[in-house]
């Protein structure tokens, strides 16, 4: 059975005009969004809710289509929606994503274009992540996956192969002779502690 925890809402402006519609469930209404800015409380307006994905997407596209975009001379900053879109765990076929790596295998991108693929992180953001990831044990299987992937790509490619080792060696040229902060080598102790004790059980097990 289909479960109808879906909602469409819509942002409007000061004046009442309505300048995005969108779909989704939990917290998707004050989220932030890529392609347009989310409204104070009393702008975002739920329009419809109970609804199955299906239900939502079809409401949703039909007042897309009722008020335009702005692309198009409308109303909303929406941009063109497809039906994969709403899916919930739609992934792309193998062939699609080789598809689309061989279309962008030696594509040169414009620095205009290049802006919009990475942004500037703060120091501040960049301190915030640094402090979440302090300590943080990853599952010695998915440690396991990581190494094979690696393995397998330096194995197979030569560029990324030069590449690789290219930047490790830099980064160890950047390091030498400087001594680990006490918190970084805390970390590391914990972590290589937690990776035994993780290894002990599963021999154990």
């Amino acid at each position: 059975m289909a479960r109808c925890n879906y909602y469409v809402y819509q942002y409007i402006t000061e004046d009442g005009q309505p300048y995005y519609v969108g779909k989704g469930s939990g917290s998707r209404v004050r989220a932030k969004h890529l392609y347009t800015v989310v409204p104070p409380e009393h702008r975002r307006i739920i329009l419809r809710d109970g609804l199955t994905n299906k239900e939502a997407y079809d409401l949703e596209s039909s007042l897309i289509a009722q008020y335009g975009c702005k692309k198009h001379g409308g109303l909303l900053d929406n941009k063109k929606i497809t039906r994969w879109v709403a899916e919930p765990g739609w992934k792309h076929t193998v062939e699609a994503k080789k598809k689309i790596s061989d279309g962008n295998t030696g594509k040169i991108r414009t620095a205009e274009q290049r802006k919009h693929y990475k942004g500037t992180t703060s120091t501040e953001v960049a301190k915030k992540i640094a402090l979440t990831l302090t300590g943080r044990i990853r599952p010695v299987e998915v440690g396991q996956k990581v190494s094979q992937t690696l393995a397998h790509k330096l194995a197979t490619d030569a560029v990324y192969f030069a590449k690789y080792w290219a930047e490790k060696n830099k980064q160890s040229v950047a390091r030498k002779g400087k001594p680990w902060p006490a918190a970084r080598r805390a970390a590391q102790n914990n972590k290589q502690l937690a990776k035994a004790i993780q290894l002990k059980d599963l021999a154990n097990g």
